[in-house]
């Protein structure tokens, strides 16, 4: 089994560069309701919501993030007809 193999062979992807979006993180702590990679991000001391500024102008509810992705999503099929 390679160095980064997993237990199932599998390897292993360098995710340490990799972000996710502030605005979502914010307004999944706003909600109350952080995702479980938050939780876990935060007790492994890979996450820190107080680095977040929570002031930011976010989507209130994943309605309003859908119904603005909808539209967008819209717009693009418009212009590519």
């Amino acid at each position: 089994m390679a160095e980064d193999d997993d237990d199932d062979g599998e390897r292993a992807r360098d995710t340490s560069g990799e972000a996710h979006c502030a605005g979502a993180l914010i307004m999944l702590e706003r909600l109350g309701q952080p995702s479980q990679m938050m939780r876990i991000g935060e007790r492994l001391g890979l996450y820190d919501r107080t680095g977040l500024d929570m002031e930011a102008p976010v989507f209130e509810s994943f309605g309003a993030m859908r119904g603005a992705m909808a539209g967008t999503q819209r717009s693009r099929r418009q212009r590519v007809r």
